[in-house]
C-alpha cells in the first residue's frame, strides 16, 4: 500500500484526503508534485504495477487536484457548476471503488450466488361493501341473468340400442332354430352403426365362452356363425 509522508502528515493517501475534506489539513500546504513523484518512486521500487492500487491513487489524486485548484483559483459561476459536476463524478467513482473492494472480498470467499429475498405479497380477498345485502345481491344477479336469452338447443332423437347381453340371447335363440347363420344376416335389421357394433361384441363374447364357432372360407368371404356341441 502506498503511503505519503511530508512535514505535516504520514500515512495512506486516502486518509490524507479524508483529513482535507474534514478541514483537518490545509490543501494549500500539500505539494501534488511531491505526491505524484513519491507514488512513481513507490511503483518503480516494487517493480510491478498493481492496477487496483493505481486506480485508487488516480481517484484520490484527481480529487486532491480538484480541491487544490478550487482553493487557489478564483471562482466564477461557470467554474462552480463545472466543479460541482466534477466533484459529483469523483464521489461516484469513489463509491464504485469501494463496492469493487467489497465484491473482491466476496469473490475471495467464493460466494458467487445470492438468493433473492422473498417478496412480501399480501393476499387480498374480496371485500364486499358494508352496504351490500343479500337482497341487493339477488337483485343484481337477476338483472345480469335477465340480459341473456336462453340458448335454444337442437333436438336430438336418441334411438334405443339393444345391450350386449340382450343381443347374446337373441343370437342364441336364432342359432337354436337355424344352427348356422351368416354374419351379414345377423346385422341385416341393424338400424344404426351402434347395432352392428353390439352384434359384433356379442359374437366375440360367445366365442370367448365357446358357445359358437366362426367360419370363413377365404379372405373377404362371408363370416358364418354356428353352434358348438355344448349348445346343441
Amino acid at each position: 500500500m502506498f503511503t505519503f509522508t511530508n512535514e505535516q502528515f504520514s500515512g495512506p493517501l486516502d486518509l490524507l484526503l479524508q483529513m482535507i475534506e474534514g478541514d483537518k489539513f490545509n490543501i494549500t500546504e500539500l505539494s501534488l508534485i511531491k505526491v505524484t513523484d513519491d507514488y512513481i518512486a513507490h511503483v518503480q521500487a516494487r517493480g510491478t504495477i498493481d492496477e487496483s492500487e493505481m486506480a485508487d491513487f488516480l481517484i484520490v489524486a484527481a480529487k486532491l487536484l480538484y480541491l487544490k485548484s478550487k482553493e487557489l483559483l478564483p471562482q466564477f459561476v461557470g467554474d462552480e457548476e463545472a466543479g460541482t459536476d466534477l466533484e459529483r463524478q469523483l464521489k461516484m467513482y469513489e463509491q464504485f471503488a469501494r463496492q469493487a473492494e467489497e465484491l473482491k472480498k466476496l469473490l475471495l470467499q467464493r460466494r458467487f450466488m445470492y438468493p433473492r429475498q422473498p417478496l412480501s405479497i399480501k393476499a387480498t380477498g374480496f371485500q364486499p361493501p358494508k352496504t351490500l345485502t343479500a337482497f341487493k345481491l339477488g337483485v343484481v344477479m337477476q338483472d345480469v341473468v335477465g340480459r341473456y336469452r336462453p340458448v335454444q338447443l337442437d333436438e336430438v332423437h336418441v334411438e334405443k340400442v339393444m345391450s350386449i347381453s340382450e343381443k347374446i340371447l337373441a343370437v342364441q335363440d336364432l342359432l337354436k332354430t337355424f344352427k348356422r347363420a351368416a354374419f351379414k344376416d345377423l346385422i341385416a335389421d341393424a338400424r344404426s352403426r351402434a347395432d352392428i357394433i353390439v352384434t359384433f361384441l356379442a359374437l366375440l363374447e360367445l366365442v370367448k365362452v365357446r358357445n359358437i364357432h366362426l367360419e370363413q372360407q377365404d379372405h373377404f368371404d362371408h363370416i358364418y356363425v354356428r353352434t358348438t356341441e355344448s349348445v346343441l
